[in-house]
């Protein structure tokens, strides 16, 4: 294949083919939306189009009608539509750093994500709880005590639960974690009397139904295919947007939110970048010091750590 032939489509199966920088295969949402691109795209030579245009017009439709190419069209959030500018962003660094395309490609910006800037007391997330349902408030405890993000706390499995002695964490493989790397996320007193409670109404169910259930936060249901985690979109429904709204919260409040609220509570008590590093699962240092947010009271508890008089 000459290098100035280079179709839209062979670009993205090499790019699947290829491994992440950490050697693991891509995950199953950046594959997803690698398949919907490839219908997009198709054979179009990387040298006949427009790349910006076509880019921000795909953008626009995602944010009004979702993707056409979707099993299910529904309008997607500048957080979703961002996986699809980070895997074009990646696959075209790839044609010009891997591939010999000499032509550069474009770098597209990646859209705004509101609720990046927000996080909540734990007063909040109380609240919250108490307005949600018993099943999801589980998985908002869980979430805040772990750093967890949606989709690893929702299809977490019973088999991925490792307890040594007195410490228990949980095991991810790198297609299971956004950075695609393995993590061993370590668990603290409470998420673990958290799954002591969620190994109870599993135990529960299972003796209802008539089976064996493998997910730790599987709905209730009175046939064992019924006791299914929630779906990607299921959790911040509109159950959670009354919750939201009933506790007295940001309209903007998402279940990453508890992600942000972890990091800044471990910052506010000592925590420090390298050692959230550790306990978070986050890539770089880069990546942690964007959701802290540490509110003015503490800048100034910090600042008096140091107060001799000169």
């Amino acid at each position: 294949m000459k290098h100035e032939n280079i179709c839209f489509s062979n670009l993205a199966e090499r790019y699947l083919d290829s491994e992440t920088i950490h050697g693991n295969r891509r995950s199953e949402a950046v594959t997803i939306i690698t398949r919907r691109l490839i219908q997009r795209f198709g054979n179009l030579k990387l040298a006949d189009v427009n790349w910006p245009v076509s880019i921000s017009g795909m953008v626009r439709e995602l944010k009004v009608d979702g993707d056409i190419f979707a099993a299910k069209r529904r309008k997607y959030s500048n957080a979703y539509i961002n996986i699809y500018i980070t895997t074009l962003n990646a696959m075209f660094r790839l044609a010009n750093d891997s591939f010999g395309y000499a032509k550069p490609l474009p770098r597209t910006k990646k859209l705004p994500e509101p609720g990046r800037e927000l996080y909540l007391k734990p007063a909040q997330i109380t609240a919250l709880c108490d307005h949600l349902p018993p099943l999801r408030a589980s998985m908002v405890r869980f979430a805040f005590h772990t750093g967890l993000r949606n989709t690893t706390v929702r299809l977490l499995k019973w088999d991925q639960v490792e307890t040594t002695g007195s410490k228990t964490v949980i095991e991810f493989y790198g297609t299971q974690m956004k950075n695609s790397k393995p993590f061993a996320a370590p668990l603290n007193r409470h998420a673990v009397e958290l799954l002591r409670e969620r190994k109870t109404v599993t135990e529960e169910l299972e003796g209802t139904v008539g089976g064996s259930i493998p997910w730790v936060f599987a709905q209730s249901g009175r046939r064992l295919q019924d006791c299914r985690p929630l779906g990607r979109t299921g959790m911040c429904n509109d159950v959670w947007k009354r919750a939201v709204a009933a506790a007295g919260l940001p309209a903007n409040t998402t279940f990453h939110t508890l992600r942000h609220s972890m990091a800044t509570h471990h910052v506010k008590n000592g925590t420090d970048s390298t050692e959230l590093l550790a306990v978070g699962g986050w890539r770089s240092i880069a990546s942690v010091t964007r959701y802290l947010h540490v509110d003015v009271d503490h800048q100034h508890t910090v600042l008096e750590r140091v107060a001799e008089r000169v």
